[in-house]
């Protein structure tokens, strides 16, 4: 069941006992932002299960790496389809909090066509996994466009070594429906851990029970 209601980007959401943490702020992260360039990986070392990649590129920023993975984009939308997925160390987050707008400056701020998003755009929505933040919007007859932001806590499925959590944004645009459009992000697929070294197209995976996923509801602070 998704539930839906406004939220502003500047937000801080307090998703208390459910989310665990945030980018770390400091300089030491900036630093390694600017310097840190992306190299090409085998998209079978994704954290996720995404079969329809087309390539994937990785970089580190301390103890935390972050995968840079296309997705297919049939659409005339200007702008990548892209799942950015950003494995976060307990040294790199602050706990219990969820900045959405330090998110988003992490990312390089919101992918066209939400460069403008506005408070009234953002949505919370729930599956299997937890919370989710996201908007959509809609361009010419046919084409919808999401973007949708979540972090995936040891609580709802096995992370990678070291990892305290995944923080995880898609932007895909798709001739569909919502439903299509945020199914590379959706709680079933984040809820496969594929194999180290396995084929992402024919994947073998860990995966827990979903009533081990975690539970709450988001809240908005001043």
């Amino acid at each position: 069941m998704i539930g839906r209601r406004a939220l502003p980007v500047a937000a801080v959401l307090m998703l208390g006992g459910c989310l665990n943490g945030a980018f770390n702020t400091t300089r030491d992260i900036d630093v390694l932002e600017d310097t840190s360039q992306f190299r090409m990986a085998p998209v079978s070392r994704a954290y996720v299960l995404a079969p329809e990649a087309l390539l994937m590129l990785q970089r580190r920023l301390g103890g935390a790496v972050e995968q840079r993975i296309a997705l297919p984009n049939f659409t005339t939308v200007p702008g990548d389809n892209m799942l950015v997925v950003r494995a976060q160390t307990s040294q790199a987050i602050n706990v219990n909090t969820f900045q959405l707008e330090e998110f988003l400056a992490r990312m390089d701020g919101p992918p066209p066509p939400f460069s403008e998003i506005d408070d009234s755009a953002l949505q919370t929505g729930e599956d299997d996994l937890g919370p989710y933040f996201y908007a959509e919007r809609r361009v010419g007859v046919d084409t919808l466009c999401v973007l949708v932001l979540r972090r995936i806590t040891q609580a709802a499925r096995p992370l990678p070594e070291g990892a305290g959590a995944l923080d995880v944004m898609l932007r895909n645009c798709v001739q569909g429906t919502t439903q299509d459009a945020m199914e590379p992000i959706s709680g079933r697929r984040l809820a496969a851990a594929p194999v180290s070294g396995g084929d992402p197209r024919n994947p073998s995976f860990y995966t827990l029970s979903p009533h081990a996923a975690p539970q709450g509801t988001a809240e908005r602070t001043r």
